[in-house]
């Protein structure tokens, strides 16, 4: 799986990271437990700064630019030197995200699990601004930019 951040969320991640140094340039994305069970029809929760705890897998995505890092930390495209302290993001990405990924298409489409693009999005209800993975499940391929 890929991670990538458009630039709605990119411009409110450095613009909030920026502001809180403390966060050390983090966001993470956690799974929901609903009911003592694991749901897939509910999107993970992204949230400036680090996990609560181990087992999370860091993805080092760009802030600037049409690029998408992969689950190796990789980018496939480089960040510009518009904003240096800002260039990037570490995502940490819960296990069970990628669990559901895989469980929702399957054995059969475990190929199409693997090219699957987990986009951060930004989302505004009125005046609050909240980060998000949509859409959820991710879709293989290319994640639209908003």
């Amino acid at each position: 799986m890929r991670v990538t951040i458009t630039p709605a969320a990119a411009a409110y991640a450095a613009r909030e990271l920026k502001r809180r140094p403390e966060l050390d340039r983090t966001l993470t994305v956690e799974a929901f437990l609903v009911a003592g069970c694991c749901s897939p029809n509910l999107p993970p929760e992204v949230r400036l700064g680090p996990p609560p705890e181990g087992g999370f897998r860091a993805v080092t995505v760009p802030l600037a630019g049409p690029a998408v890092a992969a689950a190796d930390g990789a980018a496939t495209a480089p960040a510009t030197d518009a904003q240096p302290d800002m260039a990037t993001v570490e995502v940490y990405l819960d296990p069970l995200v990628e669990d559901f990924v895989r469980d929702w298409y399957g054995e059969a489409d475990r190929e199409q699990a693997e090219r699957a693009v987990l986009c951060i999005d930004l989302v505004r209800y009125g005046d609050r601004e909240e980060l998000t993975v949509r859409p959820w499940p991710p879709r293989p391929g290319t994640a639209p930019a908003s």
